[in-house]
């Protein structure tokens, strides 16, 4: 037979429980005064929405235990970081959207985008720059629209990227399972370098050079000129129409 005191004490916890519960989950935003900045990071627990726009801008959003946690800072290289901090105990775990925080930021010019640790990326226009060096790793994500000269990527740890538009010179490394969907990213000169059974898609408008290697798999489109096409290690490289 179940203890009557037992069963209210059990249903006030459960009460108490759900509304601190509610109480957390409650979206909130937060303002950051920075400026003059020129490359981003953003770290496990952060998702990041970028735009373009004549003034700079940053705003956090998501629960105030979350948000409490998130350390921006920017160095003297112009780099504007945002960094969780760890809790601990059983408590520490989150699900679902609310275990994120979306950090939205608005910048004049931009040439460094590093994302880890499963963080996500989203461009929420097209970028016009000069040149963009893009580094992504553990399990992160990127999506972005670009016209842009010199555009440098590095993925590695089963990271997704996805890039569309227009670049000059296309400078990319693949590594530990990453894919690289970039067939809508038209791409005068293209140099990838593939390994670890990375998966890339590429188009290329003058000149192509690859070198694939552990299992990675390649397809590539386009008018370009193949310079160099090297394949080792069960890889294999793929041109389509």
């Amino acid at each position: 037979m179940i203890n009557p005191k037992l069963l209210k004490t059990g249903l006030v916890c459960l009460l108490i429980t759900f509304s601190a519960s509610a109480l957390i989950a409650q979206i909130i935003e937060r303002k950051e005064n920075y400026n003059n900045f020129n490359g981003i990071a953003v770290s496990s627990g952060i998702d990041l929405y970028l735009t373009q726009s004549a003034n700079e801008q940053i705003v956090l959003s998501g629960t105030k235990d979350l948000i409490d946690r998130v350390k921006v800072s920017k160095g003297s290289d112009g780099l504007l970081k945002f960094e969780m901090e760890k809790r601990s105990g059983w408590f520490s775990w989150s699900w679902g959207e609310d275990s994120y925080v979306k950090a939205y930021v608005s910048f004049k010019t931009l040439n460094r985008l590093i994302s880890s640790g499963g963080s996500d990326v989203y461009g929420k226009d097209q970028f016009k720059l000069n040149s963009l060096n893009i580094i992504s790793s553990g399990g992160s994500g990127v999506k972005l629209d670009l016209i842009v000269n010199n555009l440098t990527l590095s993925t590695s740890g089963g990271s997704d990227v996805y890039l569309k538009g227009k670049a000059s010179n296309f400078n990319l490394q693949a590594s530990g399972g990453s894919d690289v969907n970039a067939f809508n990213l038209l791409a005068d000169d293209v140099v990838a370098q593939m390994s670890g059974g990375s998966d890339c898609e590429l188009y290329t408008v003058k000149t192509i050079s690859i070198n694939a290697s552990g299992a990675s798999d390649v397809t590539y489109k386009g008018p370009g000129i193949r310079k160099s096409i090297k394949s080792s290690g069960a890889s294999d490289v793929q041109q389509v129409k």
